[in-house]
């Protein structure tokens, strides 16, 4: 077993280590569905541990030896976003397991948060405040892929967001492990990255518009670049339930 603490929680060791052996009969569960999502008290500090799946046989030779786990990279990019400026839950370490000399699963754990998610926050789009709001993801958007930042799961359930006192918001980022960073980033990779904005047509054409207009970019080659990068995914999406329609007619 591979444990790493933040040295700013150290105090959380103990917990981190125990992880493995406690997380099946205590603690709250938030999600399960692919991975497992569980908040723990430990002391007065509320804490998210997520326990990622089990690869294939493959990726468990790929995560031993040649690629670094989501465990750990869900870490990394924590402290490398904070480094940027940029929120996320504090990362508070993670643990790696192993059975018969391989990579079998592994926890990532950060600070809780109740802060809601984008998802939550334009589902009553076009009301007064969700205008606001969406204008204010777009410019965090910006900030992000003008810093050479792309999070290749840029879904609105993994943005958060508060509304500070000021009237203005601050977002923060969730579910790490994919992530790109680089020196620039060509307009194409940017536009390719609103793929994964899982909005409504009109609020991702609004959200598209808003973007063109942060960048000074061509409003027709924007919405021309983000049509075809949620047509993709959508098409792969379309392609991905027939095959699984298929299969479970199989097993009938």
């Amino acid at each position: 077993m591979k444990q790493v603490i933040n040295p700013q929680y150290a105090s959380f060791r103990d917990f981190v280590v125990r992880i493995p052996e406690i997380f099946d009969t205590q603690g709250e569960m938030l999600r399960d569905i692919r991975n497992v999502i569980k908040r723990f008290r430990v002391g007065d500090t509320l804490l998210v541990v997520k326990r990622y799946k089990t690869p294939t046989a493959f990726n468990r030779v790929v995560y031993t030896f040649l690629r670094s786990t989501k465990a750990e990279r869900a870490y990394r990019y924590a402290l490398r976003l904070t480094e940027m400026g940029f929120d996320t839950p504090a990362p508070v370490g993670y643990v790696e397991m192993k059975s018969g000399g391989l990579f079998k699963t592994g926890y990532f754990i950060s600070l809780n948060t109740d802060c809601p998610s984008m998802a939550e926050g334009v589902a009553r789009y076009p009301e007064p405040e969700t205008l606001a709001l969406t204008e204010a993801f777009m410019r965090f958007t910006v900030e992000l892929h003008e810093a050479g930042v792309l999070h290749n799961d840029y879904n609105l359930a993994n943005i958060l967001y508060r509304r500070q006192e000021d009237g203005t918001y601050r977002f923060s980022l969730i579910d790490n492990n994919r992530m790109r960073f680089a020196r620039r980033l060509s307009r194409r990779a940017c536009l390719d990255n609103f793929r994964f904005i899982n909005a409504e047509w009109p609020v991702y054409l609004h959200m598209a518009l808003l973007y063109a207009g942060l960048r000074g970019w061509s409003v027709p080659g924007v919405l021309r670049g983000v049509v075809e990068a949620k047509m993709h995914i959508e098409r792969k999406l379309a392609v991905k339930r027939k095959l699984l329609g298929f299969f479970r007619c199989g097993k009938r």
